[in-house]
């Protein structure tokens, strides 16, 4: 039987909370952010958006090495689930770019963000910023196809993780290699089997050690170190946190520009426009959502960009 998010309703519940958990953290990042309390956002180096990014990359990674269907069609299904509410929310946030001439931007740039890679190509200087995390998940999933493809998925995601944490390590880049690592290591963890608490423990350990490498290992291990406390509690739930986390991936592109607009429209009383931009954000991704299972049927049955499939208790 499906619950309402597409997928199977035997699967763990405390995965939803993790889900819910990443995106709040999202939020408050981007409601502190646009309320000028940026500061309030930083523990030592690290951001609760970052950390919350890392969740869902540990989610992803999970549960991407657990699917068990062939390559293509699990990336097909991946790409089917990632674009067609990313084009939406991109095309209608280059219109209002345009109409309010808030940012310069290129055809080129256009292009290269209707097709994913936007942070590839120009960094963080993109229209509706949050659109970067569709970069990682496209780079995070060319790992798992090739994974898949080879039928050597610990090594090829314990080869990616070394060169991501090597690139960290040396402080040669970190936008992109705090997260590979948490996917690749958390697809490791997935692909591990009964003893995955065990293990998962020394990865954790491994990561925490690494932090006086560079503090960024750190979202790593507390990503890790969540998933596997979820994974021991299956049963953990919220009332309705199943059905609020079936619409987290279409919220997480709308949230940042109803925020934006909010603000703009109420300067005077920031609280009041945070709580105005969420509560339209979460309607905006209703609507996106029902639209999308209009338009493309099979779409019922696919999860949130970054959680398909749920594992099975």
């Amino acid at each position: 039987m499906d619950d309402a998010t597409g997928g199977r309703s035997d699967h763990l519940a405390s995965l939803d909370l993790l889900r819910l958990l990443a995106i709040v953290l999202v939020t408050v990042q981007h409601a502190m952010s646009v309320t000028d309390h940026y500061a309030l956002t930083q523990v030592g180096t690290l951001s609760l958006g970052q950390a919350g990014v890392a969740l869902f990359g540990a989610l992803s990674g999970f549960l991407a090495a657990r699917d068990p269907r062939p390559a293509s069609r699990w990336l097909w299904r991946r790409l089917l689930r990632i674009y067609p509410a990313y084009w939406i929310v991109m095309a209608a946030s280059f219109v209002v770019t345009r109409a309010f001439h808030d940012k310069p931007f290129t055809a080129y740039q256009l292009l290269s963000q209707m097709a994913g890679i936007g942070f590839f190509t120009h960094g963080w200087e993109l229209v509706n910023v949050v659109s970067w995390f569709i970069s990682l998940i496209l780079l995070c999933y060319t790992v798992t196809f090739v994974a898949k493809v080879t039928g050597k998925p610990i090594l090829l995601y314990l080869s990616a993780a070394a060169v991501a944490g090597l690139l960290l390590a040396g402080h040669w880049e970190s936008s992109l290699s705090r997260h590979m690592i948490t996917f690749c290591l958390a697809g490791v963890c997935g692909l591990m089997g009964r003893r995955l608490p065990i293990r998962a423990g020394w990865i954790v350990a491994a990561l925490v050690l690494c932090q006086w490498l560079n503090p960024q290992f750190l979202y790593g291990a507390l990503s890790l170190l969540l998933l596997t406390v979820a994974l021991a509690l299956p049963t953990l739930s919220l009332p309705g946190g199943t059905v609020a986390g079936g619409y987290v991936y279409e919220y997480f592109l709308l949230h940042g520009i109803f925020l934006d607009g909010a603000m703009r429209l109420l300067p005077a009383y920031p609280g009041v426009a945070v709580a105005l931009g969420i509560a339209t954000a979460a309607l905006g991704a209703i609507s996106l959502r029902a639209l999308l299972t209009w338009i493309l049927p099979a779409s019922r049955s696919a999860t949130p960009a970054t959680l398909l499939p749920r594992p099975t208790p």
